[in-house]
């Protein structure tokens, strides 16, 4: 089961500004632990429906990891209704772009553009909406991927003003079938 959640940061480097997090929470509602979760983005399409090709799955970080200081860690959720909280993006307010998929890329990509088929090193989006597709597996289970909207603007406020992205569980208009949600 998810949980939608939007929470600003106050910065973890000197020379940095706070920044914004989209956050999915993963919540174990059954008796045992899911062990070795991950989140990965199945695609991610625009409002019209173009399908953003560099986007290709890809495995997303859970809260409190990075690429520089924690590395990616499955994580165990417990069950009874344990909660793991999955980033779905970053927003600061020195980007230009100001939303950032919170993605575990591989090394040594250079930056792609919307058409190649790589994220590359910047896998950001300019202010806008965007659906995605989000799913969830662990050793024993999975959840299906499920779609997301995400609409961001391009003004990005302090921690404290006004929330720059909303997220919600929406099926886009353009997808006749998928799978269960």
């Amino acid at each position: 089961m998810f949980r939608d959640e939007i929470r600003c940061s106050a910065p973890t480097d000197k020379n940095d500004t706070a920044s914004w997090f989209v956050r999915l929470g993963i919540i174990n509602c059954g008796l045992t632990e899911a062990k070795a979760c991950i989140g990965r983005i199945v695609g991610v399409w625009t409002e019209q429906g173009e399908q953003l090709k560099k986007y290709d799955p890809l495995t997303l970080f859970w809260a409190r990891q990075d690429a520089t200081r924690t590395g990616f860690i499955r994580v165990n959720i417990q069950g009874y209704g344990d909660i793991e909280y999955l980033d779905v993006a970053q927003i600061k307010k020195s980007d230009s772009t100001p939303l950032r998929l919170r993605l575990v890329l591989p090394l040594g990509l250079t930056k792609g553009d919307n058409e190649s088929l790589s994220p590359g090193s910047e896998p950001v989006f300019r202010a806008g909406t965007f659906y995605i597709q989000v799913a969830v597996y662990s050793d024993e289970s999975n959840i299906p991927p499920c779609w997301f909207k995400i609409t961001c603007s391009k003004e990005v406020s302090e921690c404290g003003g006004s929330i720059p992205c909303q997220i919600k569980k929406e099926q886009p208009k353009f997808v006749k079938r998928s799978f269960r949600q």
